[in-house]
């Protein structure tokens, strides 16, 4: 998880900073990672450690957000 984080801290890899925050909102737990339930973090939708059925969930969810939003 370091190598991630000093990747991220370089500003080289946005995919690294991503996946940094969200290791550091999770407590640097994985699994956490992927069960994660927040739709209103704004990395919600590129969260790493997902899978496509995740994937299709959170977009819904944003796009439900965001409809909710525009009420």
């Amino acid at each position: 998880m370091q190598k991630t984080y000093d990747r991220a801290m370089t500003g080289k890899s946005k995919g690294s900073g991503i996946k940094a925050m969200c290791q550091e909102c999770c407590n640097y737990d994985r699994d956490e990672v992927s069960l994660c339930t927040d739709p209103g973090c704004p990395l919600y939708p590129y969260r790493p450690y997902r899978s496509e059925a995740a994937v299709k969930k959170a977009r819904a969810a944003v796009e439900a957000a965001a409809d909710a939003a525009k009420e």
